[in-house]
């Protein structure tokens, strides 16, 4: 059980909240320009929500999370010296921060992270012990969608600012494919997809790479090698719901049994870091997002059935820690 003060109540009074929970439903990925010249970073929040980061926006809204984790941050540090320390009561510690000390910081800038508003707060548990630093999260016209650490602030930030970046580098990139050398401009943004794969580990061989280059070695038509680079039989980044299902029957069909073996024994399967990198990009966070959704629609559904069963046998609903009892007739 956490005990939680912080700017969302009233600096005399102690909410008991279960444990906060990170949100995961909040991500950084890309998506390309309506205007077809280049890409842009999208803070995506809710199914119904996402918020374009771009030029100074990025930077603002980086620099107002951490201006909110900063404060709870110091505000932790404070109780503790105060109670631990000084041994001081609590509450007129947490009075003394709310009535002496904030009015005198800047005020958060909840215009640079709307529709978000990130709010500062310390927590401790029940049974006592140091308090911590959390950012509590709220999403105007929904309410709180649960709380950062500040570790996870921090992988927050330098996820928004890498994205941010590789946006300006793809957009450069595209531009010179397309505009320079006379590349598809469709083709030209799976060049600059594949570019992506090397990004992850320049040392590493991205799989798509690897699987045409051991292809062509084994002769086969250069249509499937194209196909192979161009991710067609990639396990993350293939539009085919069984990419490698259809690399066996395309090579079935070329009476490369040799071939076939080879990817039934998994010598194509993705890597490691693409896992990684599917896992936390938008196509992976969508996958999560939409396991835990069916999830705990299914518990609803499981509990639902269970009530109704019991009401069926005669059973009230039980209080916490009740036994159930019949009811009289």
């Amino acid at each position: 059980m956490i005990r939680t003060v912080g700017p969302v109540t009233p600096p005399d009074t102690v909410e008991e909240p279960e444990a906060p929970e990170s949100p995961s439903s909040i991500w950084i990925g890309t998506e390309w320009l309506a205007d077809g010249t280049g890409y842009r970073a999208v803070l995506n929040i809710t199914d119904d929500h996402s918020v374009a980061l771009v030029g100074d926006r990025v930077f603002g809204y980086v620099r107002a999370l951490l201006q909110a984790a900063m404060f709870a941050a110091y505000d932790a540090a404070i109780v503790n010296q105060w109670t631990r320390g000084l041994h001081r009561e609590p509450h007129l510690v947490v009075e003394m921060i709310h009535k002496d000390i904030r009015p005198d910081r800047p005020t958060l800038d909840h215009d640079a992270t709307a529709p978000l508003k990130f709010l500062p707060q310390v927590v401790q548990k029940r049974d006592g012990g140091p308090v911590r630093a959390v950012v509590r999260i709220h999403l105007d016209g929904t309410g709180d969608l649960g709380t950062w650490e500040l570790a996870e602030v921090r992988d927050h930030v330098a996820n928004v600012l890498t994205i941010a970046q590789i946006c300006d580098l793809d957009s450069g990139y595209w531009r010179y494919l397309a505009k320079t050398v006379g590349v598809d401009p469709q083709q030209a943004r799976g060049i600059v997809h594949d570019a992506g794969l090397w990004l992850l580990d320049g040392s590493v061989e991205p799989t798509s790479h690897r699987l045409a280059r051991d292809l062509r070695e084994a002769g086969v038509p250069m249509d499937l090698v194209d196909d192979a680079r161009d991710c067609r039989f990639d396990d993350y980044s293939s539009d085919s719901t069984f990419p490698q299902l259809d690399l066996v029957k395309r090579l079935t069909d070329l009476g490369r049994h040799d071939l076939v073996e080879r990817v039934v024994a998994g010598e194509w399967d993705g890597s490691k870091a693409e896992s990684a990198a599917w896992a936390n990009g938008p196509e992976g966070q969508q996958a999560f997002a939409e396991f835990s959704a069916l999830i705990e629609a299914a518990a609803r559904e499981a509990g639902s059935r269970r009530n109704a069963a019991q009401r069926g046998a005669g059973y009230s609903t039980p209080r916490p820690g009740a036994r159930p009892k019949r009811d009289k007739k």
